[in-house]
């Protein structure tokens, strides 16, 4: 968590702001084209896939930002970074605030359930 922290953390105030979040992704995804030749046909998609995502990563940011202070400071950063992780945030189905319930209440994981079959 802290890496990610320093390497987004534009200010160097230890918390990242949206601001500093979404200048990140466009980074990355700078960083991912890196000198490819997009097509002006496929440009205008890129440009609204990078939108949505940033959309996307709001709702994320807002639900790890447990004090409500407008940044995610190194204590909130591991909620984020697992949403990130997730596979469902891939699909563009993870709720956040569930996400962040579930491990407040110490739920989710890889636990098995009542009566599955232990033995393979």
């Amino acid at each position: 968590p802290e890496a990610f922290i320093e390497e987004a953390d534009l200010d160097k105030d230890g918390k990242l702001s949206l601001a500093e979040l979404h200048t990140h992704i466009d980074r990355a995804i700078s960083k991912e084209q890196g000198g490819l030749d997009i097509p002006t046909t496929e440009q205008e998609d890129w440009k609204k896939e990078i939108e949505a995502t940033k959309t996307q990563m709001a709702k994320f940011f807002e639900a790890a930002d447990a004090d409500k202070d407008g940044f995610v400071n190194v204590e909130e950063i591991p909620l984020l970074l697992h949403v990130l992780d997730s596979e469902d945030y891939e699909d563009g189905e993870e709720d956040a605030d569930e996400g962040q319930e579930k491990e407040e209440d110490g739920e989710g994981g890889d636990q098995m359930e009542h009566g599955e079959d232990e033995a393979e």
